[in-house]
C-alpha cells in the first residue's frame, strides 16, 4: 500500500517511526545518517528544526528497486522492531498523520526500512512551514540484518555519521582534543533528536 506525499510536522529536528507510540532513546543508534534505529521503532533526523517536511510512505511485500536512487541525496536501508506490529510514521506530540498507511502490514516482527531523503542542506536547524525537504519511506517484512548505505551525499546525514564514530572512538584522557567544524555542525542535530526523544509522551 502506498499514500500520496503529505506534509509531515517536525519538531526539534525529527519525525519518527513508531510502533503503538512507543519509542527508547536510550537506545539510538545515528551511525548510517538518515534512521536513527531504537529497540522499538525508530526516528529520521531532518535537516530543519521545527516546521513541515513532504513524506510518502510505502507498505511493501519486499524490496524495492535501486532504479531511481540517483534521484535522491541519501538512501539507506535499516532494520525496524515493531514487536507491536503498529510501525506507523508519526509526529513527535501530535501522533501519526491518519494519510499515510500501516507500514507494519505482516504483523508484529522485523521490518526492513528504506528511507530516501533530499533537501536535508537547504535550512538546516531552521524553523520554516513550508521546507523544501523531501522523505521517501519503504518498509517490508524482513530478518533483522545490517543497515545498508546505498547513498550517502548531503552534510547532513555525513554529519550524523562523523558523530557516531567519534562517539565511539572517544579519545584517551591524555591525547589532545581538537575541535571539529563539522563535528560543531552536527552537534545540534544529535542534541535535537535526543531530547525530542526523551521529551516524547
Amino acid at each position: 500500500m502506498s499514500s500520496s506525499e503529505i506534509r509531515v510536522r517536525v519538531d526539534d529536528g525529527s519525525f519518527c517511526l513508531s510502533d503503538r507510540g512507543e519509542i527508547a532513546p536510550e537506545t539510538l543508534d545515528f551511525s548510517n545518517g538518515l534512521i536513527a534505529t531504537m529497540n522499538i521503532g525508530a526516528m529520521i533526523p531532518t535537516g530543519i528544526h521545527t516546521g513541515d517536511v513532504k513524506v510518502r510512505a510505502t507498505a511493501a511485500t519486499g524490496p524495492p528497486t535501486t532504479d531511481d536512487v540517483t534521484e535522491w541525496e541519501e538512501v539507506i536501508e535499516a532494520s525496524v522492531h515493531a514487536p507491536h506490529g503498529e510501525l506507523r510514521v508519526e509526529t513527535l506530540y501530535s501522533g501519526p498523520p491518519a494519510q499515510l498507511p500501516l507500514l507494519s502490514q505482516a504483523g508484529p516482527g522485523w521490518y526492513r526500512l528504506r528511507a530516501y531523503a533530499r533537501g536535508r542542506d537547504i535550512a538546516r536547524d531552521a524553523v520554516l512551514d513550508d521546507s523544501a525537504e523531501q522523505y521517501y519511506l519503504v518498509c517490508w517484512p524482513a530478518p533483522q540484518t545490517t543497515p545498508l548505505i546505498i547513498r550517502a551525499t548531503d552534510l547532513t546525514g555525513r554529519g550524523l555519521r562523523t558523530g557516531a564514530v567519534k562517539q565511539i572512538a572517544t579519545p584517551a584522557p591524555s591525547e589532545p582534543v581538537r575541535a571539529d567544524p563539522e563535528q560543531q555542525q552536527e552537534d545540534p542535530i544529535r542534541r535535537n533528536l535526543l531530547k525530542a526523544a526523551r521529551k516524547k509522551p
